[in-house]
């Protein structure tokens, strides 16, 4: 496949999984409003406690499967060299953790409701709810510095295709932080 093809394809799924996820929040809130943004965690749509967990958790899974695809492209269209490979690693542990958070759900809704911090404080949650909050933390950080490792390795060029060709897919999918 050529390179430009490779490229379209892989950010077509980039933006696809920004899609996605975005849809998957949006249809998530419809179904669950209690669950309030910049109060609560976006995880508590996805909580065993929640009205229809399956809903973000499919979501959440299938936004990091297109993440996935997206690091495939970029990985076979860009050279290995440094700072290309710290910033695809970046983007796996993205896609990675995107899509884990749709397997590993928090047993209760947090941070605001007071049992379930009880709970976790007692060691009375799951090992996936645990698990879930470490990935989560290691899932935004990636986010985060993937699109700043992809600009600081293209330096404006990369193997004939521009930095914004680049970049532009890689930012769109971490416009949605898990």
């Amino acid at each position: 496949m050529p390179l430009g093809s490779r490229l379209r394809l892989a950010g077509g799924s980039g933006i696809a999984g920004a899609l996605v996820f975005t849809a998957g929040w949006l249809f998530a809130h419809a179904l669950d409003p209690s669950v309030e943004y910049g109060r609560d965690y976006i995880s508590n749509f996805g909580a065993a406690t929640g009205e229809h967990p399956w809903v973000w958790n499919a979501a959440t899974a299938a936004a990091g499967i297109l993440i996935l695809l997206l690091l495939a492209g970029l990985a076979r269209a860009l050279p290995a060299h440094g700072m290309v490979r710290l910033g695809l690693f970046a983007l796996a542990a993205a896609g990675l953790g995107t899509f884990l958070d749709g397997l590993l759900p928090l047993d209760c809704p947090l941070p605001n409701d007071s049992g379930c911090r009880a709970r976790q404080e007692r060691g009375e949650v799951s090992w996936q709810h645990r698990a879930h909050l470490v990935e989560s933390l290691i899932t935004v950080g990636a986010f985060v510095v993937a699109p700043l490792l992809s600009a600081a390795a293209c330096g404006g060029s990369t193997g004939g295709v521009r930095l914004p060709s680049l970049h532009w897919p890689v930012a769109s999918s971490s416009l949605c932080l898990p």
